[in-house]
């Protein structure tokens, strides 16, 4: 069992929010559906101070679960993970050298940007990071906090689906 707490903030879509640290943390309704072929999504930008920089994006639809992280990580099938009627915490985290995405304290992908092959990966996440922004294109996403505190082990992705590259 995983506890988290903290203070959670109100989604403002399209607003700049000054990072407050290297995890963020998105809850979402815990009655979320991807049976259904209406498509629905998590978006988060990663921004630098220019305000440019790249995104994560999760999409409900379908029968699955998938997630893109920009540049790097293209329509990953996370659907098995995925539980209906919980509460649905996502966070992010960006180190000096990789990009870590949990659903529920489970980790389902570790992108190390400094060491891919992917044509722009590197260039995208490499960059000192200063906002995040939740843009319009987001369905889902309503609180954020950056002060969470989880409690239990996080636990890696079962079935090799963790990605290392």
């Amino acid at each position: 069992m995983v506890n988290i707490a903290g203070v959670w903030k109100a989604v403002e879509k399209h607003k700049y929010v000054q990072l407050e640290s290297s995890r963020v943390f998105v809850k979402t309704e815990d009655t979320i559906t991807f049976s259904g072929p209406d498509l629905q999504s998590i978006n988060i930008k990663f921004l630098d101070g220019a305000k440019k920089g790249p995104q994560i994006d999760i999409y409900f639809g379908n029968g699955k679960v998938l997630f893109t992280i920009g540049s790097c990580i293209y329509d990953q099938d996370v659907t098995s993970h995925f539980q209906n009627g919980v509460e649905q915490i996502w966070s992010f985290q960006r180190t000096d050298s990789l990009v870590i995405m949990m659903y529920n304290n489970i980790q389902i992908a570790e992108q190390n940007f400094l060491t891919t092959t992917k044509k722009g990966c590197e260039d995208r996440w490499n960059r000192e990071m200063a906002y995040i922004m939740i843009p319009n294109s987001d369905t889902l996403s309503e609180y954020y906090s950056f002060s969470h505190v989880m409690t239990g082990e996080p636990q890696k992705m079962l079935k090799n689906i963790t990605i290392l590259i």
